[in-house]
């Protein structure tokens, strides 16, 4: 796109319910809304975090007249920068919806991208899968529905169970499933990450 029409292309952060949220400025930094929006991190208990800590994106909309929205909780977690101001707030990170958490055997929690990308990144430099989905079935199985040419071999399963325990903890079961096709949402998309398990289990 840049290099076809000469203008630069940005990536934002928006819901259609609300508005643009944030957009990415000239430095490459998530800029909030603050123009029309009120946004704040807040912890379980709807206390108000501190920039640079992690907690649910929250946000405030009064110029709606038809429908103002207070304290909308999106369903986004992230974390606000500590150089954040109230006319200039920073979104120094984008974890991902709070129900595509997943959380691991050890308590910790990780984004469900995660995985995906770290599959991503493996399966993707031989062309051979064209697409896949991970599914938490429990804190520690994980499984990757797969469409491809070929069976993924024993060498790639391993270099994907193994990167998987790297970046996150060892002691994960990960169960591979080739698929004819995979199954869509009606609007033909496919959530890249599910977990099947209860939160609090």
């Amino acid at each position: 796109m840049e290099k076809q029409f000469g203008v630069p292309v940005i990536n934002e952060y928006g819901a259609s319910e609300l508005d643009l949220i944030a957009f990415q400025n000239p430095k490459g930094e998530w800029q909030m809304n603050s123009e029309t929006l009120f946004v704040e991190i807040l912890d379980a208990d709807d206390n108000v975090l501190p920039h640079g800590e992690e907690g649910r994106i929250v946000i405030t909309s009064l110029y709606n007249k038809a429908h103002p929205f207070i304290r909308y909780d999106i369903g986004d977690i992230g974390v606000l920068s500590k150089k954040s101001t109230i006319k200039n707030p920073i979104l120094e990170k984008l974890i991902g919806r709070t129900n595509d958490i997943a959380i691991l055997p050890s308590g910790k929690k990780a984004a469900g991208l995660t995985f995906y990308y770290i599959t991503k990144s493996i399966v993707e430099d031989d062309g051979n899968v064209k697409e896949f989905v991970i599914e938490q079935l429990e804190k520690d199985t994980f499984k990757i529905k797969y469409v491809s040419e070929e069976p993924l071999t024993e060498p790639k399963i391993k270099i994907i169970t193994t990167e998987m325990e790297h970046y996150l903890e060892s002691g994960l079961t990960i169960v591979f499933e080739r698929q004819e096709r995979l199954q869509r949402s009606k609007s033909g998309k496919l959530k890249q990450f599910s977990s099947l398990i209860k939160q609090n289990k």
